[in-house]
């Protein structure tokens, strides 16, 4: 009886062969060339470096930023982390961008450092103030609203501290 408990199980060579093991990395190179065919391409409708002789030039040659409409004043710095970069003064306004037509999703993109003095601003604004995206110290705030003749004005902001 004590045979029954003690049977050794013989272990066989467990390593795969050769052909085996050829044959799963070229199902993984497969698997890892259909995955990359398949990676998202993002084309920018507009994007600024700050880094061309004129600051203000959108690289994608849609829209420059024009700083004059609402007399905003501001600076070109060089030598930042990322090159040439923008310092609004503090009597900063509005930058026009022009207009980005939208569908139903948009993404926006930046490095930002707040200054001395920095307290509130918008970021993005829809020109009907339906959208915006405003930075305060300590949250970021996307507010929406909706006006309709009809029906009192509604006002939804989403916080992020």
């Amino acid at each position: 009886m004590k045979n029954n408990f003690t049977k050794e199980i013989t272990k066989g060579n467990q390593t795969p062969n050769v052909v085996i093991q050829f044959s799963l990395l070229a199902a993984l190179m497969v698997l890892m060339a259909i995955l990359s065919a398949n990676a998202q391409t993002i084309n920018p409708m507009k994007y600024w470096t700050f880094n061309g002789s004129n600051a203000a030039t959108d690289s994608m040659g849609v829209t420059n930023l024009n700083f004059t409409s609402y007399n905003s004043q501001y600076t070109v710095g060089t030598n930042g982390l990322v090159g040439k970069y923008i310092s609004l003064e503090s009597n900063g306004s509005l930058i026009d961008g022009g207009t980005i037509p939208l569908n139903n999703a948009f993404t926006v993109e930046f490095l930002f450092k707040p200054g001395y003095k920095f307290n509130t601003t918008n970021l993005l604004q829809r020109a009907d103030g339906a959208f915006s995206i405003r930075m305060e110290y300590a949250k970021l705030t996307f507010f929406t609203s909706h006006n309709h003749h009809l029906e009192p004005p509604w006002k939804m902001p989403w916080k992020v501290n």
